[in-house]
């Protein structure tokens, strides 16, 4: 099992077979906090190999603070099925969060795991933005 494509995006959608990114990040700047974040997308590509075939995989996207402490979760079992050739089965997932509150600045984690195995992570900063103020 390999991790293909991991990252964090405004927006994620699938369509006729292919993958559509737009705005991909990595840090949210805030003027305040806490500060609520509209839509977050993550897509994660994974091929699975033959000693993964005909086997349940727990697929799971948990999001850690800086601390450790899980903020957000989505986790969904998917059967791994026979490839009808040599090639590795791929399975594409897009994760969808909505409406994420972040109570202050701190450094993120998007952990992705296939049943216990860590295959990646994702940082993810929120970040008070710095004011200037001009004197004349």
């Amino acid at each position: 099992m390999k991790l293909q494509l991991f990252l964090l995006a405004d927006f994620i959608n699938m369509a006729d077979g292919k993958l559509n990114i737009i705005g991909e990040f990595d840090t949210i700047w805030s003027d305040n906090f806490p500060v609520r974040h509209h839509l977050m997308c993550i897509v994660a590509k994974i091929s699975f190999d033959s000693d993964d075939f005909g086997r349940n995989k727990t697929i799971k996207l948990l999001l850690i603070d800086e601390e450790g402490i899980e903020l957000m979760k989505s986790e969904r079992e998917y059967y791994v099925p026979q490839p009808n050739s040599d090639s590795p089965h791929m399975y594409t997932h897009v994760f969808n969060f909505v409406g994420a509150v972040f109570k202050h600045s701190a450094q993120h984690q998007f952990n992705l795991y296939a049943d216990e195995d860590l295959l990646g992570s994702i940082p993810l900063n929120v970040v008070l933005r710095e004011t200037t103020t001009y004197k004349d």
